[in-house]
C-alpha cells in the first residue's frame, strides 16, 4: 500500500474531474500508447493510504526493465460527489517492492550495465524515461477527452 503523504502531484491541479473514466479504461489505453511508442511499461494495483482508516484504489505505472525508476500512479476517487483524477510520482519500484526485484531479469541486465555509467548519465537516461512515458500519459488521456498541457 503506498502513502499519500510520500507521493507528489505531476499535475498543476492536483484534482482533475474525469466524469465515468475508471482505472481498467486507464490501464488499457496507457499500456497500448507505450507500446506504440516503444517505452516499456507494466501496470500494477494497489492502494493508497489517504488517512488513517481510508484508502483508495490506484493504478501504478513502472518501467519493469529498470525498477529504479519512479513509477507514477494514476487515482480516481470520489470527492464531494464528484469523480477526480489524480496522477502522482511515488518513488521508484524496487522501493515499493514491485516488479518482482532480484527476480526481474531484465531489471538485473540493466543494472549491471549501468555499473559503469555516470551518475550525470543514468540520471538522464531516466528522465528520458519519465519523458516519454509522461507523454504516453497525456496522449491516453486526451483519448478520454483531457488535456493536462
Amino acid at each position: 500500500m503506498l502513502d499519500e503523504r510520500r507521493m507528489s502531484s505531476l499535475l498543476r491541479q492536483e484534482f482533475v474531474p474525469c466524469g465515468s473514466l475508471t482505472l481498467e479504461d486507464l490501464e488499457t489505453t496507457v499500456l497500448q500508447c507505450c507500446q506504440a511508442a516503444g517505452v516499456p511499461a507494466a501496470a500494477k494495483k494497489d492502494s493508497v493510504k489517504a488517512g488513517l482508516l481510508s484508502k483508495d484504489p490506484c493504478l501504478v505505472f513502472y518501467n519493469p526493465q529498470n525498477l529504479d525508476y519512479h513509477t507514477i500512479v494514476m487515482m480516481i476517487r470520489t470527492v464531494n460527489g464528484t469523480r477526480m483524477f489524480s496522477l502522482y510520482s511515488a518513488g521508484t519500484a524496487a522501493a515499493l517492492h514491485i516488479g518482482g526485484g532480484l527476480l526481474n531479469v531484465e531489471h538485473q541486465k540493466n543494472k549491471l550495465s549501468g555499473v559503469l555509467k555516470s551518475g550525470k548519465q543514468k540520471l538522464a537516461e531516466e528522465e528520458d524515461y519519465n519523458n516519454r512515458a509522461f507523454q504516453c500519459i497525456i496522449k491516453a488521456l486526451e483519448i478520454y477527452g483531457f488535456s493536462l498541457t
